[in-house]
């Protein structure tokens, strides 16, 4: 984290599950980082309101894998191969 704001959006194919995670330093009067505040939010309540538009959409996360998507067949596939040693998580 290095005392910044951060953000991580995170696939695990095998257990099927999309987070969105945010953090923020917490800081003491001197400016010294002393905690993080951090916000995990499941896609799955975002991802079934999306879901009543007639437009297709994709939510991808870094690495290329459909998070989100009104494309049942297109959901956690990648646009591009992944590495070998996150293929295998």
């Amino acid at each position: 984290m290095a005392g910044m704001p951060g953000r991580h959006f995170e696939v695990a194919a095998q257990g099927k599950t999309r987070d969105y995670y945010t953090s923020y330093p917490v800081r003491d009067d001197a400016g010294d980082v002393v905690g993080v505040a951090v916000l995990k939010k499941s896609l799955d309540a975002f991802d079934a309101g999306l879901k009543q538009f007639d437009v297709s959409f994709f939510l991808i996360d870094p690495h290329g894998v459909v998070a989100v998507t009104n494309k049942p067949d297109s959901q956690f596939r990648t646009l591009w191969p992944l590495a070998r040693k996150r293929s295998n998580r």
